[in-house]
């Protein structure tokens, strides 16, 4: 009964809700880890299935990442229609069984498979992770959780290498010999799944969908405007997200080669250095990003869309920083862009749970994921490279490369939010002048 009232209003949620959300979050930070743990075991996996650096390189990128984006709008589609909880679960028992699978392989077709499958299971998460908070949380009460949530994306990637070396280092010192040290580290990453999995099920039992929040709130006068989908702002949206994608995928891929080739460090400074970084983005930009979509929440949808424009007001002079040759400078000006190209996306991710309809929100929020496997992860390396090979000729200019690709993405980014707020703004003017029109001209009792 606590729960369903949860679910249709506004009263407290209750220890059920917020345990769901924090199995969510350990299950994002598990996520990264079966993603990210192969980075650590490069030699091993090479030297047993002879492979070329070519050919392990694609098993951290493309047999995952393709796979990745390409599931993630259908599953977000069937987690809207059929059951958030069914596909989530599902999809952590794909992931878990693959990362084991990979650990078992004896080919690297059957460990480029394992991966696909990884990518696949991975893809149903966090588009039905937000979704469900959507449900669990009434609109006032989901910065806390949501927040919670996108610490676990922000701090994922260097948890989760954090994690599979402890795992590795555990192999080691228990002397666990059943299989080789690379094979035992991968099942024992995959094991988790399956008990986040069992803990999500029974906590969530069968979760009721929220009245959307989309179609209930006034929008500027009453006249209803949210009640229906912006889909041209949305649109304009979702073509801004992807310039701010590239260019965090851009500095993501780059940076620690710019301390290397730019600040003289060696490869391992440079990684922890920047892992460093990244974990405490991680854990501001989420923060952030809530607190800034909930001052957007009390305003008009026009207001929500132009509120991931905010953080990318400081990225362009953070950028900049990128160019100075002292190791501060440069260390400044990676952590405030990443710090606002994170925040901007995350808040645009935040905002699109109080834009869409609950049918759409997983679906919405999965192309969002999209656009960052493709457009970020698939172009954004391949641009900076472009810019140091044939416009800079030289490996020493990957400051200038960093700058020339990631200054146009922000604008653009900048530019397509506004556009975007202006279009929303615009639709809200012509509703409301339809509901004058329809009521009528007021009249005045004769003296």
């Amino acid at each position: 009964m606590q729960r369903d009232q949860a679910a249709h209003g506004g009263a407290k949620p209750d220890l059920a809700a917020w345990t769901a959300a924090v199995l969510l979050t350990a299950a994002v930070l598990l996520s990264y880890t079966d993603r990210l743990i192969l980075n650590l075991l490069v030699q091993p996996i090479r030297q047993d299935l002879g492979l070329s650096d070519t050919q392990f390189s694609l098993l951290q990128g493309a047999a995952f990442a393709l796979v990745y984006a390409c599931a993630s709008p259908p599953l977000a589609w069937l987690s809207d229609r059929v059951s958030r909880r069914a596909v989530l679960v599902g999809g952590m028992v794909v992931w878990g069984a693959a990362t084991i699978a990979g650990g078992l392989a004896s080919s690297y077709g059957g460990l480029a498979a394992a991966r696909a499958l990884i990518g696949f299971g991975e893809a149903a998460l966090l588009p039905s992770a937000l979704a469900l908070i959507s449900d669990l949380f009434p609109a006032e009460r989901r910065a806390a959780p949501t927040a919670m949530l996108f610490v676990g994306v922000g701090v994922g990637p260097g948890a989760g290498l954090l994690i599979g070396g402890e795992l590795l280092r555990l192999v080691h010192a228990l002397g666990l010999t059943a299989l080789a040290p690379w094979r035992m580290t991968l099942v024992l990453a995959g094991a988790p799944a399956f008990l986040i999995a069992l803990l999500l099920l029974l906590v969530l039992g069968r979760p009721q969908r929220r009245r959307d929040d989309a179609a209930s709130r006034p929008e500027d006068d009453g006249a209803g405007a949210g009640a229906r989908l912006n889909l041209p702002a949305l649109v304009l949206g979702y073509a801004a997200i992807a310039f701010v994608m590239i260019a965090d995928w851009a500095q993501l891929s780059w940076t620690p080669t710019l301390f290397i080739r730019s600040l003289g460090m060696d490869a391992p400074g440079a990684a922890n250095l920047f892992g460093a970084v990244a974990i405490g983005v991680g854990l501001v930009a989420p923060l952030a990003a809530v607190r800034i979509a909930a001052m957007a929440r009390r305003g008009t949808d026009a207001r929500r869309l132009a509120a991931p424009a905010l953080p990318l007001l400081v990225a362009l002079p953070a950028v900049l920083l990128l160019l100075g040759k002292l190791v501060g400078v440069t260390v400044a000006g990676s952590a405030v862009l990443g710090l606002a190209l994170l925040t901007a996306e995350l808040t645009f991710a935040t905002v699109l749970q109080d834009l869409l309809p609950s049918r759409l929100r997983a679906f919405g929020v999965s192309l969002v994921y999209f656009f960052g496997g493709f457009l970020g992860l698939g172009l954004a390396p391949t641009l900076v490279a472009l810019a140091t090979d044939r416009l800079y000729h030289s490996e020493q200019a990957l400051g200038p490369a960093l700058v020339t690709v990631i200054v146009p993405a922000v604008v653009a980014g900048i530019a397509l939010f506004l556009f975007a707020a202006r279009t929303a703004d615009r639709r809200a003017e012509a509703r409301r002048q339809a509901v004058r029109t329809a009521a009528g001209p007021l009249t005045t009792p004769a003296d």
